[in-house]
């Protein structure tokens, strides 16, 4: 027999005997009118179904395959809850979001919602697929909501460092690089300035260091010794008298014994004056053809002594 709202009729002896039947009868239609469709005729399947807004939650440990009744699931049921009792692996809320019916984790759709519209994350946020801010921006507020990148980051736009700058000091405005971080960048001023006051420092610093003819210990340099340059520098020697024709040679090289003949002079008038460079950490060493006196120069480019060995 279909359901029909306005049964019993009032010829019958119910309606008319029993008024206290038919209010309780008229209470429990409106009560259960409240959450369900009803229309005269058709059946509970067809027409008992929850409106909207008023459908009870599922509470189980399988996946609800159809309505409570044993019905398929309709438009009408879309938005139903189920509570997953099953403590593993899910143990979460689950939307009705097709008839199919297909059974959505509440937690994909809250995230897929907060992506959508950009919203704050107050916990960890685990994301599995492109991650795209569009027009808005992505911060990080927390004094400890550090963004770790694992891959590469690719900036299409501009990285602001003043902030790192103010709260980290990774950053640094230092004309002079005085700290010499090897874990800190510079700002372009601060490189502009070092740069300028250090070519500025250069122009008016003497290169060369003061002229000498002795060595690290005081002695007098000689040609018949072998010396070690502290620094790169020139080295003048001026032999000979005016009677002899003598020859002259300069060696020097990386070895303790130098063998490299870098210069060498003779002169009919017996004079023979040569300047030559020398590297630092090189040894060198005077030969004259036979002994005659001979004046020598050292001239560092810096500091830096000739060392006798």
């Amino acid at each position: 027999m279909a359901y029909d709202k306005d049964k019993p009729a009032s010829s019958t002896s119910l309606r008319s005997s029993n008024p206290e039947i038919l209010t309780n009868w008229s209470a429990l239609e409106a009560a259960l009118n409240r959450e369900h469709e009803f229309s005269t005729g058709g059946t509970v399947a067809d027409q008992a179904h929850h409106k909207k807004g008023s459908a009870r939650a599922y509470f189980q440990d399988s996946e609800p395959a159809t309505r409570v009744d044993g019905t398929a699931f309709t438009s009408q049921d879309l938005g139903s809850l189920w509570f997953d009792s099953n403590a593993s692996p899910d143990n979460q809320f689950n939307v009705l979001t097709a008839t199919s019916p297909t059974w959505t984790p509440v937690s994909t759709e809250i995230i897929a919602t907060l992506l959508a519209s950009a919203r704050v994350f107050l916990d960890t946020l685990g994301v599995t697929s492109d991650f795209a801010v569009n027009t808005d921006k992505f911060t990080v507020a927390g004094a400890t909501g550090n963004t770790v990148v694992a891959g590469t980051l690719d900036v299409t736009g501009n990285i602001d460092p003043t902030t790192y700058e103010t709260n980290n000091g990774g950053f640094l405005d230092e004309d002079d690089m005085a700290s010499g971080a090897a874990d800190k960048v510079a700002s372009q001023q601060s490189i502009k300035a070092y740069t300028e006051a250090s070519l500025v420092t250069q122009a008016t610093a003497s290169i060369f260091g003061a002229r000498t003819t002795v060595d690290t210990a005081s002695g007098a340099l000689a040609h018949t010794e072998i010396y070690k340059a502290q620094s790169d520098g020139f080295l003048t020697v001026n032999t000979g008298d005016q009677d002899n024709r003598r020859e002259t040679k300069i060696l020097s090289d990386s070895s303790a014994t130098p063998s490299t003949i870098i210069a060498r002079s003779s002169d009919d008038l017996g004079r023979n004056v040569m300047t030559v460079p020398i590297l630092k950490d090189d040894y060198f060493q005077i030969t004259i053809q036979t002994d005659v006196p001979a004046s020598i120069y050292w001239v560092p480019i810096g500091t830096g002594g000739l060392v006798k060995q």
